[in-house]
Protein backbone atom coordinates (compact mmCIF):
# COMPACT_ATOMS: atom_id res chain seq x y z
CA UNK A 1 0.00 0.00 0.00
CA UNK A 2 1.07 3.58 -0.48
CA UNK A 3 -0.62 4.68 2.75
CA UNK A 4 1.75 6.07 5.33
CA UNK A 5 1.30 5.05 8.98
CA UNK A 6 -1.72 6.76 10.59
CA UNK A 7 -3.19 7.77 7.22
CA UNK A 8 -6.66 6.83 6.08
CA UNK A 9 -8.33 6.49 2.72
CA UNK A 10 -11.84 5.87 1.47
CA UNK A 11 -12.27 3.11 -1.11
CA UNK A 12 -14.85 1.10 -2.98
CA UNK A 13 -14.69 -2.69 -3.18
CA UNK A 14 -16.18 -3.88 -6.46
CA UNK A 15 -17.29 -7.35 -7.51
CA UNK A 16 -16.19 -9.03 -10.76
CA UNK A 17 -18.91 -7.14 -12.67
CA UNK A 18 -17.93 -3.72 -11.33
CA UNK A 19 -20.84 -3.45 -8.90
CA UNK A 20 -20.16 -2.01 -5.46
CA UNK A 21 -19.72 -4.52 -2.65
CA UNK A 22 -19.03 -1.86 -0.02
CA UNK A 23 -17.67 1.62 0.52
CA UNK A 24 -14.99 1.38 3.22
CA UNK A 25 -12.47 3.43 5.12
CA UNK A 26 -8.95 2.01 5.32
CA UNK A 27 -6.60 2.98 8.16
CA UNK A 28 -2.87 2.28 8.04
CA UNK A 29 -0.91 1.26 11.12
CA UNK A 30 2.41 0.61 9.41
CA UNK A 31 2.32 -2.98 8.21
CA UNK A 32 -1.25 -3.50 9.43
CA UNK A 33 -4.42 -2.16 7.83
CA UNK A 34 -7.85 -1.84 9.36
CA UNK A 35 -10.78 -1.80 6.96
CA UNK A 36 -14.08 -0.39 8.20
CA UNK A 37 -17.14 -1.12 6.14
CA UNK A 38 -20.86 -1.36 6.60
CA UNK A 39 -21.95 -4.11 9.02
CA UNK A 40 -24.71 -5.09 6.57
CA UNK A 41 -22.13 -6.07 3.91
CA UNK A 42 -19.54 -7.53 6.28
CA UNK A 43 -19.93 -11.17 5.21
CA UNK A 44 -19.94 -10.36 1.49
CA UNK A 45 -16.84 -8.13 1.80
CA UNK A 46 -15.01 -10.65 3.98
CA UNK A 47 -15.62 -13.46 1.45
CA UNK A 48 -14.46 -11.22 -1.40
CA UNK A 49 -11.23 -10.32 0.41
CA UNK A 50 -10.53 -13.99 1.24
CA UNK A 51 -11.11 -14.91 -2.41
CA UNK A 52 -8.29 -12.63 -3.56
CA UNK A 53 -5.78 -12.97 -0.70
CA UNK A 54 -3.32 -15.62 -1.83
CA UNK A 55 -0.34 -14.81 0.37
CA UNK A 56 -0.20 -17.07 3.45
CA UNK A 57 1.51 -14.27 5.40
CA UNK A 58 -1.64 -12.11 5.29
CA UNK A 59 -4.04 -12.58 8.20
CA UNK A 60 -7.63 -11.53 7.47
CA UNK A 61 -10.19 -11.53 10.25
CA UNK A 62 -13.12 -9.62 11.64
CA UNK A 63 -12.97 -7.75 14.92
CA UNK A 64 -16.46 -8.28 16.30
CA UNK A 65 -15.59 -7.64 19.94
CA UNK A 66 -14.51 -4.03 19.44
CA UNK A 67 -16.17 -0.67 19.05
CA UNK A 68 -14.41 1.84 16.84
CA UNK A 69 -15.05 5.53 16.52
CA UNK A 70 -13.41 8.43 14.76
CA UNK A 71 -12.78 11.82 16.30
CA UNK A 72 -12.93 14.53 13.68
CA UNK A 73 -12.44 18.28 13.66
CA UNK A 74 -9.77 20.92 13.99
CA UNK A 75 -8.84 19.91 17.52
CA UNK A 76 -9.19 16.14 17.06
CA UNK A 77 -5.46 15.44 17.20
CA UNK A 78 -4.91 17.46 20.37
CA UNK A 79 -7.94 15.81 21.95
CA UNK A 80 -6.59 12.31 21.21
CA UNK A 81 -3.08 13.25 22.33
CA UNK A 82 -4.52 14.29 25.70
CA UNK A 83 -5.43 10.63 26.27
CA UNK A 84 -2.90 8.76 24.17
CA UNK A 85 0.32 10.75 24.25
CA UNK A 86 2.52 10.98 21.18
CA UNK A 87 0.63 9.58 18.15
CA UNK A 88 3.82 7.87 16.97
CA UNK A 89 3.86 5.68 20.09
CA UNK A 90 0.56 4.00 19.23
CA UNK A 91 0.91 0.39 18.18
CA UNK A 92 -1.69 -1.98 16.85
CA UNK A 93 -0.51 -5.36 18.03
CA UNK A 94 -2.08 -8.76 18.43
CA UNK A 95 -2.62 -7.95 22.11
CA UNK A 96 -4.99 -5.09 21.23
CA UNK A 97 -6.54 -6.85 18.24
Amino acid sequence: TDLLPFEKRNAFFLNDYGKIIDFVRIYSFGEKLLIFGNKVYEEKLFKWILKYVTDEKINVRTLDDYVFFEIMGRQAESFVLMFQGNKNTFSFSEENA
